[in-house]
């Protein structure tokens, strides 16, 4: 494994597991703040296994991607493409194990079915990915730029996603709910595309 390779699955690693629970700590504190119950500690510990292994695999995939292809983003766009709907897959299957663990209800799949929002999130970072690497092999390349990217694309497909989940709910998703999947798509591919841009300024140094 090169030198370039280690230092960016490390730097990533950090700054995925770090996402993770940043994302998970918005949620709790954006559910707060609307009246919601405190959630059992059970229940955020799941929660937050979920999300720090999918940010882990999506993010470090990525980050190695754009270390590997040099000036290849197509090459980028197909290891988010692959990676997204298996981080998704994977996080889903600990989340499953890790409440059957800890005798917690495991929700039903609901609508939309967990293979529409898995193929949303395909297309959704292999979008990331390819605009990432566009982004980072420009001489402009900057902070602001992927963090624009990461708006965007938040916006775009986490909005799909969220309107979907909401317009499928057999009852009305409270306000914590609704805040809380909002925080969720949106807050993670800006976070990713941060991350990107941090762990190739680290690995350079």
């Amino acid at each position: 494994m090169s030198s370039d390779l280690e230092k960016t699955i490390l730097h990533a690693s950090w700054l995925a597991i770090g996402l993770g629970l940043v994302v998970e700590g918005l949620q709790l504190a954006l559910a707060a703040g609307l009246g919601a119950a405190a959630p059992e500690t059970a229940k955020v510990l799941v929660e937050t296994i979920q999300k720090v292994s999918w940010s882990y695999i999506v993010c470090v995939a990525l980050a190695c991607g754009l270390t590997a292809a040099g000036k290849r983003p197509a090459l980028v766009g197909v290891i988010g493409f692959l990676a997204a709907p298996a981080a998704f897959a994977i996080a889903r299957g600990l989340h499953k194990s890790a409440s059957q663990t800890l005798s917690l209800p495991v929700a039903p799949a609901g609508s939309p079915a967990p293979m529409t929002i898995a193929a949303i999130k395909a297309v959704e970072y292999l979008v990331l990915g390819l605009i990432a690497a566009h982004v980072m092999t420009s001489p402009k390349a900057g902070f602001a730029r992927l963090f624009l990217v990461g708006i965007g694309v938040g916006v775009a497909f986490g909005g799909v996603i969220v309107w979907l989940q909401a317009s499928g709910a057999q009852v009305p998703m409270s306000a914590p709910a609704l805040g809380g999947r909002v925080v969720n798509e949106v807050i993670f591919p800006i976070g990713c595309a941060c991350a990107l841009w941090v762990t190739r300024v680290l690995a350079r140094r």
